[in-house]
Formats: structure tokens, C-alpha cells, sequence
């Protein structure tokens, strides 16, 4: 049995890797002497799933320190400050938090971070806008920084078992299928996200199963959060190899009708 989300994410990887992997992103894994050549390449073709993962949560978060280096002296020619001393010490609590593996503890500091730093985001989107139109290049890495984001909301939503997260996110995943050429993902992947969508209506019972969480495999009921999308995958692989199998029959029977007249 061939597991969706594994599949997909793995795809994904691959996009990518063909997206970045010679504009720079290969030379950032093996110059750094994080990994070695042959293993950076495995990783941008997709081929190593767990490591193919952590290689872009890596050199997502060196790019983002980039980032926000960058926007430091932008700030203080505007007379401004990104945080304040105590929120900073807000997000330290946060990652101590994230760090006891506790998700209860962990609530209360990111719900107050929700709350205390909307400002910061508004002004990384006003920088992030001037970046963009002064630099191709600021703007070729912020859409990895963007992509990396779309990699952990597609983990998130399948080991959290969440089905509208994992819509979203497969809607969101099919420009990088068609810019990366894999043209089955992108062809097929709106059928599937247009057949879930529609299963409210056609298929309430079924809708509210995928709701519930039930689209994920879970390895132990005690351990929820370790779950691997199973349909997805499915309902693509069946409809690329259908009509695969009604395109061979095309072309044996067109063979047979060539080789009975050549006859």
C-alpha cells in the first residue's frame, strides 16, 4: 500500500529541489558542509523524505536569519524598532515552551504571541514589499521561504489530522507542481480537491468522516499526532494509472490495425 501524504510530500520536495536546487540552494547545502554532494542531490530529487525535510527547515530558518538581519538597519533608517524587550522575552518563553514538548503549556505564550506581535507583521510585509521591488533576488528566496511554509503547514495538517489545513495546502502545492513540470500532480490534484470539497454535499457522512481526522493512518490511537495522509495519494495515482491503462489500449489497438494492414 502506497501511503498519499508520504507521496505528495516527497513530490513536493522534488519541486523544489528543481526550483532551487540550481539557483543556489544546492551550492547552500554542500558549501556549508552540511551534506555531501551526492546526498544534496538525492535530497532535491526527493528521494530521502525525512532528511529531504529537515534540509529545507535548515536552510529556511539561515535564510530567515538573513532576513531578519536585512531588516534591522531598514528599521532603524525608518526610526523604528522591530520588538520590544518584553517581546522578546514573550517569544523566549514560547520557545522554551515548544521545547518541553508540552502543547497545553506551550497555548497560553503563543496565543499571547498572536496577539502582542501583530505589528511585527505588518511591518515584515511592508519590508518584504520594498525588498521585493529592489531586488529579484530578495524576491526569488522570499518564494522559498514561502514554499518552506507550505512544506510544514502540509506536515502540520496530517499529523494534526486537520482536513481543511490539508485542502488548502494541496491547493496551494499545484503551482509548484506545474512550475516544476510535474504535470500529473498538477493536472489531477485539482480533480481530488474538487472531489473532497464536493463530498459536503454529495457525501455528508463521508465529509464529516474526513473531518473528524479520518483521512490520516494513525500508527496508535495514543499517539495522534503521528499520522500520514492515505487518501490523497489514492485518488491520484488511480485516476494517472487509469488513464494510462486507456491510452496503452489506444496504442496496442492501433499497433494491431498497422500491423493487419501491413499484412
Amino acid at each position: 500500500m502506497r501511503l498519499g501524504g508520504v507521496h505528495i510530500t516527497m513530490a513536493y520536495l522534488a519541486s523544489i529541489g528543481k526550483l532551487y536546487g540550481d539557483g543556489g540552494l544546492f551550492d547552500i547545502l554542500t558549501e556549508s558542509d552540511v551534506y555531501a554532494e551526492g546526498t544534496a542531490r538525492q535530497l532535491l530529487q526527493g528521494k530521502q523524505l525525512a532528511r529531504g525535510i529537515r534540509s529545507i527547515k535548515l536552510a529556511s530558518e539561515a535564510l530567515f536569519r538573513l532576513f531578519w538581519n536585512a531588516m534591522q538597519p531598514w528599521l532603524e533608517k525608518k526610526g523604528k524598532c522591530a520588538i520590544t524587550g518584553a517581546q522578546e522575552q514573550l517569544l523566549r518563553d514560547v520557545q522554551h515552551a515548544c521545547h518541553g514538548n508540552d502543547k497545553a503549556t506551550a497555548q497560553q505564550p503563543i496565543g499571547e504571541v498572536e496577539t502582542e506581535l501583530t505589528g511585527i507583521q505588518n511591518i515584515i510585509k511592508t519590508f518584504i514589499v520594498e525588498g521585493a521591488k529592489q531586488s529579484a533576488t530578495f524576491g526569488y528566496w522570499l518564494m522559498f521561504l514561502k514554499g518552506a511554509d507550505l512544506l510544514l503547514r502540509i506536515l502540520r495538517s496530517e499529523r494534526e489530522a486537520d482536513f481543511q489545513l490539508h485542502l488548502n495546502s494541496m491547493c496551494e502545492v499545484i503551482p509548484w507542481f506545474r512550475a516544476a513540470g510535474r504535470t500529473n500532480y498538477a493536472k489531477y490534484m485539482p480533480v481530488y480537491v474538487a472531489e473532497m470539497n464536493a463530498l459536503e454535499h454529495e457525501q455528508p457522512e463521508a465529509y464529516t468522516f474526513m473531518q473528524e481526522g479520518e483521512f490520516v493512518v494513525r500508527r496508535s490511537e495514543d499517539h495522534s499526532f503521528n499520522c500520514v495522509a492515505l487518501a490523497t495519494d489514492q485518488a491520484l495515482e488511480q485516476t494517472i494509472n487509469r488513464e494510462a491503462r486507456v491510452r496503452v489500449e489506444l496504442l496496442a489497438s492501433h499497433c494491431e490495425r498497422q500491423l493487419s494492414q501491413d499484412g
